[in-house]
């Protein structure tokens, strides 16, 4: 079992609005890439249980609209504690870069109540999304390599 924690860029912790926002954990195993699937609660802890044996595991961690973060974890014979960081806001393709696609994206739905754009998951669309993306426009998030 890995429990981490992370924090999505734009929501206080705790807060209720971390409930529920889903990350994929990518773990290179042998070669192979493995996936995982969990939601975050109000603190930003999230747990992925896995059936890996004990060791270090090349990974990348990303939220649906957000840039992702990549590292190494070592997963051990009980439960492993893992800081994932933030996760930047702005990536409303879920393509790991924030560029004019995402501003587009966030431009047609500005105002209404749509996930797809709403980067600090408060129902709405508004300027702090807006301001999130313009924070990070341009970026890119880590890659994962899984040889």
């Amino acid at each position: 079992m890995v429990n981490g924690h992370l924090n999505w860029q734009g929501i206080a912790q705790p807060d209720a609005r971390n409930v529920g926002i889903t990350g994929t954990l990518s773990l290179c195993v042998g070669g192979v890439t493995r996936t995982y699937v969990a939601t975050t609660d109000a603190s930003g802890s999230i747990t992925f249980t896995t059936t890996l044996t004990p060791g270090t595991y090349t990974y990348q961690l990303k939220g649906v609209r957000s840039l992702a973060t990549a590292g190494t974890l070592t997963i051990s014979s009980g439960p492993s504690n893992v800081e994932f960081g933030n996760e930047l806001a702005g990536d409303a393709n879920a393509d790991n870069i924030v560029n004019s696609i995402d501003f587009n994206i966030l431009k047609s739905v500005f105002g209404q109540a749509s996930s797809v754009a709403d980067f600090d998951n408060d129902s709405v669309v508004n300027s702090v999304d807006f301001n999130l993306l313009k924070g990070n426009f341009s970026q890119q998030g880590a890659q994962f390599s899984c040889p």
